[in-house]
C-alpha cells in the first residue's frame, strides 16, 4: 500500500511524498522494498517530487544499495536540480562506510554544480559522511567572495558540515578567520566556533534549517543566513 502510493505523486504530491518518508522509517527493509527502491531510483520517468523523497527515504532509511543510484542522480546535469541536491545529501548519509571515495565525489559535485540548492546538498552530505579530511575544504567556503546569490545559503551549509564533522583540531584554524578583513567571513567562522562548541541535541545552528528543504523558499531563513 505505501509502495504504491510513494509513486502516484500525480494524484497525490504531498501523499506520495509522505508514504517514501513512512517506508524509510520501517525497522528493517526486507528484499521487496529494497528492490522498490533501487528500481525506482532509476525511473527517470518519475516526477522531480518524487525522486526527491525517494532519494531522501534511501538516505534516512540507511539504504546502502543505494549509494550508485544516488550518486548517478547527483551527478546527472540533466536532472532537475534540486532533486540532484536531495541525492547528494542522502548520498552522504549512505556512504560514512566509505567515507573518503564519498567525500571526494561530493566535492566534485560542488564545484561542477553551479546551483545553490544543489552545492547545499553536496555540503551537508559532507557533513553526514563526516571525513575530517573535508576540513580545509569547508575552510576555502567560508572564505568565498559573496559576489553570487549562491554564496549565501553554501556558507552556511558549510558552517553545518564543519560543525557535524566536529574535528577539534580545526578550531584553531576556524579562529584565525574571525581575524580576516571581509565581516562576512567572520561572521561564518563565529558561526562555526558555536556550532562545534554547542553540546545540546539539537544545536541551536541546526534549527535555522528546520523548517526549510530545497523545494520551497523561506524569506526569513535567507535573511537569517545572510546575516550570519
Amino acid at each position: 500500500m505505501l509502495q504504491k502510493a510513494a509513486l502516484e505523486s500525480v494524484k497525490s504530491p504531498v501523499k506520495a511524498q509522505y508514504a517514501n518518508l513512512a517506508l524509510a522509517y520501517f525497522s528493517g527493509f526486507d528484499k521487496d522494498v529494497r528492490k522498490f527502491y533501487s528500481e525506482a531510483l532509476d525511473n527517470q520517468k518519475a516526477d522531480k517530487e518524487t525522486r526527491s523523497a525517494i532519494a531522501m527515504a534511501s538516505g534516512l532509511g540507511g539504504l546502502s544499495m543505494t549509494q550508485p543510484a544516488l550518486l548517478k542522480i547527483a551527478k546527472d546535469a540533466g536532472t532537475e536540480p534540486k532533486t540532484r541536491a536531495y541525492a547528494a545529501l542522502a548520498y552522504g548519509m549512505v556512504s560514512q562506510a566509505s567515507a573518503k571515495d564519498a567525500a571526494k565525489e561530493l566535492r566534485g559535485i560542488y564545484r561542477d554544480f553551479d546551483d545553490a540548492n544543489g552545492r547545499r546538498g553536496a555540503h551537508m552530505g559532507l557533513g553526514f559522511v563526516g571525513d575530517r579530511s573535508d576540513v580545509p575544504f569547508l575552510l576555502n567556503v567560508l572564505e568565498a567572495k559573496e559576489d553570487q546569490l549562491i554564496v549565501r545559503y553554501t556558507r552556511g551549509a558549510a558552517v553545518m558540515a564543519l560543525g557535524m564533522i566536529r574535528d577539534g583540531e580545526s578550531i584553531a584554524r576556524i579562529a584565525e578567520l574571525t581575524g580576516k578583513a571581509d565581516p562576512r567571513t567572520r561572521a561564518f567562522a563565529i558561526a562555526a566556533l558555536g556550532y562545534l562548541a554547542d553540546k545540546d541535541t539539537a544545536p541551536a545552528m541546526s534549527e535555522l534549517f528546520e523548517n526549510a528543504n530545497f523545494r520551497k523558499d523561506f524569506g526569513a531563513l535567507e535573511a537569517v543566513m545572510h546575516q550570519l
